[in-house]
C-alpha cells in the first residue's frame, strides 16, 4: 500500500503513461495522461498514434506481464524495460503487493540527431526531459531510495539538454541553506555557500528562499543581491543566476532550485516554463515522499500502540469496507482472534440500535466533506458476552489527492466508566439546581423524577418516601411515559418488604428485575405499560443509614441500559436523599425561618442574596424583590466593605465559618450596627448567615469604654495556647506604649517595679496550676519611664481542665495610691503631735502647777521663791519649745494637703 500510494501521487500528471495491473494483467490503477487516450482519440506533441495505437500497447504491455517469469529472470525485482513502436516501457514487479508498476515514454533515437520522426528542436528538447524525469520517477521508487544521488542525475540530464547550465538543489532548514545535490556546479561553489544564512540580499538561492518567491539574477556582477557573494563564483566564470524556492504543502520553504550561466542572461518564455515544471517536479517529489514516510511512520507508531495499548486500534478500507482490529479487540471487548476482522455489516450490527443512525449519518458526512480527515463519536458497543459498553470511536482518513477517502485508521475506547463520571455529573447538577430553585418539597420532586428520563427513555420513573412513623411507605412523585395520562398509581402506599418499594425499603439495596417477576400486586401498578417495559430497577435513598425512600424506574430497554445507572446508583441515593432531607428539613423550618426576630439569608460566594426572611428585609428596611437583587457587601458602609470582603474570601478558600460586626446602611438611609454569623457550604457553593442589630449595645459599648476612660480601666488578655499578649487602647495609654508596640509576657514582666516581679509571678503560676483568680496592686514603669501604681485583676479561662488563657484589667490608681500615702503621713504627723502634747506639754505644766502651788501655800522665803522663779521660767520655755515644734508639722500638714 505505500508503494502503491506513492506510485500514484508522483505520476499522477506526470507527462508519460503510467499504470498499475495484477499479476493477471489486469489494470488496477491509470494516470490521468493513460486515461485520456483511452477516452478520446487526440494527440499532442509527444504521441504518434491514435486511442486504438495506444491500446495495443496496452495489449502487448499485459502480455508481457503475463510471460513475466520469461522476461525478467524467473520474477527478479529488477526492471524490465522494452521498446515497441514509439514509446519505451519500463515494468517492475512488487511482490509484496503482487503488482505491476508500468510506465511509457516517447522513444528517442539517442545515437543520431534524425530520431525517424518529424519533429522540431522544442519537441526534442521536451521529450529528452519526459526522458530524464522518467528515470526520477523510477528512481524514486525504489526502497530506500539515495535522492542526492537520483537528483544529482536529474540535474546533470538538465545540463546535457542546456549545455551553458550548472543547475543546484539547496535545501532550506533552521533559516539557512545547505548543498544537497548538484550536477556540473563546482563544489568549491557549494562549499562556500553551505550553512549561509537567508535573507533579504542573500545571493539568488538566499533571497528566493527568504522572500519566498522565483528570483531571476542576469547580471551576478552588478546585482545588489550578490554583493557578499559574487566573489565565490567570479572564479568559476559563474555570471547569471536564477532561483526557484520549493515549497510544502504548508507553504513552508523547504528547498532551492537554481541554475547558473556562464553569460549574463535573462530568461526566455521556453527557458521559464522548463524552469517551473522542473522546480515543480522536485517540490511534488519531496513532498510526496515525506508524506510516504510519516505514513510509514504513523504506520509503525500504530504498530508499537496496538502492542502497549488496551485500546481497540482497527484499520478501515473504505473501498473494501473491511475492518482489521489489533490485540486491544480482543482484550477489551473478548472476542476470539478469528473475529478481528469484520465487514461493515458485521460491525453495524455491533452498534446498538438506536445509536446507529446517528453514527452512520454522521460517518456519511465526514466522509463526503473532503476537507475532513478526523472523525470522533461515541456509542454503545456490544461486546463477546452480549453486554453493550460506552466506546470513543476516534478515526484519521487517509484520502486521495482528489480528496477521496481511502482508508481509515481509528482507535476504540471502553469510556463506561468516564462516561459514568459525566452522568454523575450532569445528574448531581440537575439536581441540585432543582432543588434550589423550587418552593416545597413535592414540587421538586415532580421535576427529579424528569431528569433520568432524559438520558435513558423510562417507561415510569417514580419517587416513594417514607412516612414520619415509619410505618409506611407512600407514593410522593411519578411520571409514567408521554404516551400515558396517568401519573398516580392505583396503589399510593406498601408496607416493609411489599411491592418493589416496599422490598427495596426491607432489602435497602439495589433490586433490579423483569417485570414479571415482581408481585402481583405491585404489578397494579405498572399494568398499563407491562407490554413495554422490559426491565424494572428499585433504588434505596438512604442517608447516613437513615432510609429515606426509593426511586422506581422502568424501561423497555435491556439490562445494558440499566448497567450504566447501576454503576453510579448507589451515589445517586446518596445526593438525592441527602436532597430531599434537606428539602423536607428546609420545608418543616420555613415557618421558623419567616417568623424568626433576627435576620436569616442565604448567599452565594459573591455576597448575593438568594433568600431573606421578614425579620432581615424590616431590619434593613428593604423589600424582599430588592434585596434580591443587592450582595451583601452592597448594604455595608464603605467603610467596612472592602475588609468584609477579604475576609469572606479569605473564609471560603478554607471553609471555614466566621463572624463579623460592620456598619451598615438601611434602605431609608440610617446606620446600624449588624453582627454577621456566617457558615459556609462549600458543596453547596452557599453562605448561611444570621445577623443581628447591635446598635444598642455598640452605644452601651461606647459608653463602658469611656466610663473605662474616666475611670482609666483597660482590658488585657494573655493567650497561653499561642503565647500571646492583648492589650486594649486604655492599657496602651497606661503603660505609654504607641499602638505599633506589641507587649509580650516576658515585657510585662519587665516593666513591673523589681520587687513586684515574683508576686506576679506567683499570682500567674497560681491561675495556670489552681485556677485561682487574683486582684493586687504594684507598681509599674512605663515606656517613658515613669512609676505609677496599677490595680491588676486576672481571670483563667480552662479547656479540659487546662487553662488556655486569663484574661483581666489593669487600673490606674496611681493617683488614689499617692493620695493614701499622704493620708497615711498626716496621721503619723498628727500621732506625732499628740505624742508631743500627751507626753512633753503635760509634764512642764504640771511641774508649773506644782511649783506655782508651793509658792502660794508653802510659806516660803523670798530667796526660796526666787529659785522656785528660775524653775518656772525653765518650764516656759520647755513648754514654748514643744508647741513650736507642734505648730511647725500642723503647717507641713497642711502644706501636704
Amino acid at each position: 500500500m505505500k508503494n502503491d500510494n506513492a506510485f500514484r501521487n508522483l505520476l499522477l500528471d506526470a507527462d508519460l503513461y503510467a499504470f498499475i495491473l495484477n499479476k493477471k494483467g489486469e489494470m488496477l490503477w491509470k494516470n490521468m495522461r493513460a486515461e485520456k487516450y483511452l477516452e478520446s482519440p487526440s494527440f499532442d506533441i509527444f504521441d504518434k498514434f491514435s486511442r486504438d495505437d495506444f491500446q495495443i500497447q496496452l495489449s502487448l504491455l499485459q502480455a508481457v506481464i503475463k510471460d513475466w517469469p520469461e522476461h525478467s529472470g524467473n520474477g527478479r525485482k529488477e526492471s524490465y524495460t522494452y521498446k515497441k513502436d514509439d514509446l519505451k516501457w519500463s515494468i517492475s514487479w512488487n511482490a509484496e503487493e503482487e503488482t505491476f508498476y508500468a510506465m511509457g515514454t516517447a522513444i528517442i533515437d539517442e545515437t543520431s540527431p534524425n530520431t525517424g520522426i518529424n519533429t522540431t528542436k522544442k519537441e526534442l528538447i521536451a521529450q529528452e526531459i519526459v526522458k530524464i524525469e522518467r528515470l526520477l520517477f523510477e528512481g524514486v521508487l525504489h526502497k530506500n531510495p539515495d535522492l542526492e544521488k537520483i537528483f544529482s542525475e536529474y540535474l546533470e540530464g538538465l545540463e546535457r539538454i542546456f549545455p551553458n547550465m550548472k543547475a543546484s538543489i539547496l535545501k532550506v532548514e533552521d533559516k539557512k541553506v545547505w548543498k544537497f545535490a548538484s550536477g556540473s556546479l563546482p563544489k568549491a561553489v557549494s562549499n562556500a555557500i553551505n550553512g549561509h544564512s537567508i535573507g533579504p540580499n542573500a545571493g539568488s538561492c538566499g533571497t528566493a528562499a527568504y522572500v519566498r518567491k522565483r528570483i531571476i539574477v542576469s547580471n551576478i556582477e552588478t546585482d545588489p543581491l550578490w554583493a557578499d557573494f559574487k566573489e565565490i563564483v567570479r572564479p568559476h566564470g559563474l555570471k547569471a543566476c536564477w532561483s526557484q524556492p520549493i515549497l510544502n504543502e504548508e507553504k513552508k520553504v523547504i528547498a532551492t532550485f537554481a541554475n547558473y550561466y556562464t553569460e549574463t542572461s535573462f530568461p526566455t518564455g521556453e527557458a521559464l516554463e522548463m524552469f517551473d515544471r522542473s522546480a515543480s517536479l522536485i517540490a511534488l517529489i519531496f513532498e510526496n515522499l515525506r508524506k510516504t514516510k510519516d505514513l510509514l511512520l504513523s504506520n509503525q507508531h500504530a504498530e508499537s500502540v496496538n502492542k502497549a495499548t488496551n485500546d481497540a486500534i482497527y484499520n478501515k478500507n473504505l473501498e473494501t469496507g473491511n475492518i482489521s482490529w489489533s490485540q486491544g479487540y480482543r482484550s477489551l471487548f473478548g472476542y476470539q482472534p478469528k473475529d478481528s476482522l469484520l465487514t461493515m455489516k458485521e460491525w453495524e450490527a455491533l452498534v446498538y440500535p438506536t445509536d446507529l443512525p446517528r453514527i452512520y449519518d454522521s460517518f456519511q458526512n465526514f466522509i463526503n466533506d473532503s476537507s475532513q480527515h478526523r472523525w470522533e463519536a461515541k456509542y454503545r458497543f456490544k461486546n463477546a458476552n452480549n453486554n453493550y459498553t460506552v466506546v470513543k470511536d476516534q478515526g484519521y482518513v487517509i484520502r486521495d489527492e482528489n480528496g477521496r477517502a481511502n482508508y481509515m485508521i481509528g482507535v476504540l475506547s471502553d469510556i463506561t466508566l468516564q462516561r459514568s463520571v459525566e452522568l454523575k455529573k450532569e445528574l448531581f447538577s440537575e439536581f441540585s439546581k432543582i432543588f434550589n430553585n423550587t418552593n416545597n418539597l413535592t414540587s421538586s420532586l415532580k421535576k427529579v423524577i424528569h431528569v433520568p428520563c432524559n438520558y435513558v427513555d423510562f417507561e415510569i420513573s417514580e419517587i416513594w418516601l417514607v412516612n414520619s412513623d415509619k410505618s409506611r411507605i407512600e407514593f410522593a412523585a411519578g411520571r409514567n411515559h408521554e404516551h400515558s395520562k396517568r401519573e398516580i398509581p392505583a396503589i399510593k402506599n406498601y408496607i416493609k418488604g411489599e411491592g418493589l418499594p416496599g422490598a427495596v425499603w426491607q432489602s435497602r439495596e439495589i433490586l433490579i428485575s423483569d417485570i414479571e417477576n415482581i408481585n402481583d400486586r405491585s404489578k397494579l401498578n405498572y399494568k398499563d405499560k407491562l407490554g413495554n417495559i422490559q426491565k424494572i430497577i428499585g433504588v434505596p435513598l438512604i442517608k447516613n443509614d437513615e432510609f429515606i425512600g426509593v426511586w422506581i424506574a422502568g424501561s423497555k430497554e435491556d439490562i445494558t441500559a440499566l448497567t450504566l445507572f447501576r454503576e453510579i446508583c448507589p451515589e445517586i441515593s446518596e445526593q438525592l436523599a441527602s436532597e430531599i432531607s434537606r428539602k423536607g428539613l428546609e420545608q418543616d423550618l420555613h415557618h421558623i425561618f419567616q417568623l424568626a426576630p433576627d435576620l436569616i439569608a442565604t448567599m452565594d460566594f459573591d455576597g448575593n442574596f438568594k433568600r431573606i426572611n421578614k425579620a432581615g428585609c424590616e431590619l434593613l428596611e428593604y423589600s424582599e424583590e430588592e434585596l434580591l437583587q443587592l450582595s451583601m457587601l452592597n448594604i455595608m458602609h464603605s467603610v467596612n466593605r472592602v475588609k468584609c470582603n477579604e475576609l469572606i474570601q479569605e473564609k471560603i478558600q478554607i471553609g471555614d465559618n466566621f463572624h463579623q460586626e460592620c456598619k451598615c446602611i438601611t434602605g431609608s438611609g440610617n446606620i446600624i450596627w449588624v453582627t454577621w454569623d456566617c457558615t459556609i457550604s462549600r458543596e453547596e457553593g452557599l453562605i448561611y448567615a444570621v445577623a443581628k442589630d447591635i446598635s444598642k449595645n455598640k452605644e452601651l459599648q461606647k459608653l463602658f469604654d469611656n466610663a473605662g476612660k474616666l475611670a482609666r480601666i483597660g482590658s488585657w488578655e494573655l493567650d497561653i495556647e499561642n503565647h500571646r499578649v492583648f492589650w486594649s487602647k486604655i492599657t496602651r495609654e497606661i503603660y505609654d506604649a504607641p499602638e505599633y508596640y506589641k507587649p509580650t509576657m516576658e515585657s510585662v514582666l519587665r516593666l513591673l517595679r523589681k520587687d513586684y516581679v515574683p508576686v506576679m509571678q506567683k499570682a500567674i503560676e497560681d491561675a495556670k496550676s489552681k485556677n485561682v483568680s487574683w486582684d493586687i496592686e504594684l507598681p509599674i514603669i512605663t515606656l517613658n519611664g515613669k512609676e505609677i501604681w496599677i490595680r491588676s485583676i486576672g481571670k483563667p479561662v480552662l479547656k479540659n481542665n487546662t487553662c488556655i488563657r486569663i484574661y483581666g484589667s489593669f487600673q490606674d490608681i496611681d493617683q488614689r495610691k499617692r493620695a493614701e500615702d499622704k493620708i497615711i503621713q498626716h496621721n503619723e504627723l498628727l500621732k506625732d503631735i499628740a505624742r508631743q502634747q500627751s507626753h512633753f506639754v503635760r509634764a512642764p505644766v504640771s511641774r508649773l502647777m506644782g511649783i506655782i502651788d508651793l509658792i502660794r501655800h508653802g510659806g516660803l522665803s523670798l530667796m526660796e521663791k526666787e529659785e522656785l522663779l528660775k524653775d518656772i521660767i525653765e518650764s516656759a520655755d520647755e513648754i514654748d519649745t514643744v508647741i513650736r515644734d507642734i505648730s511647725n508639722k500642723t503647717n507641713l500638714i497642711e502644706n501636704k494637703s
